[in-house]
């Protein structure tokens, strides 16, 4: 399941697979962080190598709805200097480690990034076996499932550059 780390939210609606809290308590142990929240509850783990894997419920179904692995909140102006159809995914991942490049049909791919101000998601073609950045799409700041929107000030001062 460490697949769903990351994994874009459009495309994550689309399969079924449903996770609950103690799906990954089994997977990840207990949490260092659990708050309870409406629409939403998170809990968040303190990773070996100074991320934290912050996992996202919906409050009364207790299903996973998002799990996050970052260090830090981006800033959009992180994503500024990714030229279109020139940076790859490398470059991507030197901004956030934590990419994960989800395949969407043949020579096509997307990732999706967690901002301080919404999110970037970003779309590749394959060229010459690399993933070439074909577009970058913000959504607009404030989206109710957005981490800056959801986590309660003391726990998002940990993520905030």
């Amino acid at each position: 399941m460490t697949g769903l780390i990351n994994f874009p939210v459009s495309l994550r609606q689309q399969i079924s697979v449903a996770l609950r809290s103690s799906d990954v308590e089994k997977m990840y142990g207990k949490p260092n962080i659990a708050r309870d929240g409406t629409p939403y509850s998170y809990e968040i783990r303190k990773k070996p190598d100074n991320s934290q894997l912050i996992v996202i419920y919906n409050s009364q179904s207790k299903m996973v709805t998002e799990i996050w692995q970052l260090n830090t909140l981006l800033k959009k102006e992180a994503f500024s200097k990714l030229v279109i159809k020139t940076a790859n995914v490398d470059d991507v991942k030197k901004i956030d480690p934590f990419t994960h490049l989800v395949e969407t049909s043949e020579n096509k791919a997307v990732s999706e990034h967690q901002l301080i101000d919404g999110r970037a998601t970003i779309n590749y073609v394959k060229e010459n076996q690399q993933w070439v950045i074909a577009s970058i799409e913000f959504t607009i700041p404030g989206r109710r499932a957005d981490l800056s929107s959801i986590l309660k000030p003391e726990d998002l001062k940990e993520i905030l550059p």
